[in-house]
């Protein structure tokens, strides 16, 4: 999951920790402009989760998920890797 610390209704971390309660096996990259002046507050709170300030480049975004992920599969015939369906609770609505 790649998540913006910016966000309305919550900040990308709070989105990453529901993330991680459907599956705490995925992998979290939590970003933000550098002029966001609550970003240090922010990070704070996520110290273990890895962050890229924006813009991001390409170069640091594809060593970012492949230290998350691993290397990519050295052959084309090698399967993706598919990510498991979810699985649905409740009404589908989230409370704040």
């Amino acid at each position: 999951m790649l998540a913006d610390l910016a966000m309305r209704r919550m900040d990308g971390g709070q989105l990453a920790e529901r993330g991680k309660d459907l599956d705490p096996r995925l992998g979290v990259v939590l970003m933000a402009a550098p002029s966001d002046p609550h970003v240090a507050d922010l990070l704070g709170g996520y110290y273990d989760v890895p962050f890229l300030t924006k813009p991001v480049s390409f170069a640091d975004l594809a060593a970012m998920l492949q230290q998350l992920l691993g290397p990519a599969p050295q052959s084309p015939l090698d399967p993706p890797i598919m990510a498991r369906p979810r699985q649905r609770r409740g009404s589908g609505q989230h409370s704040n």
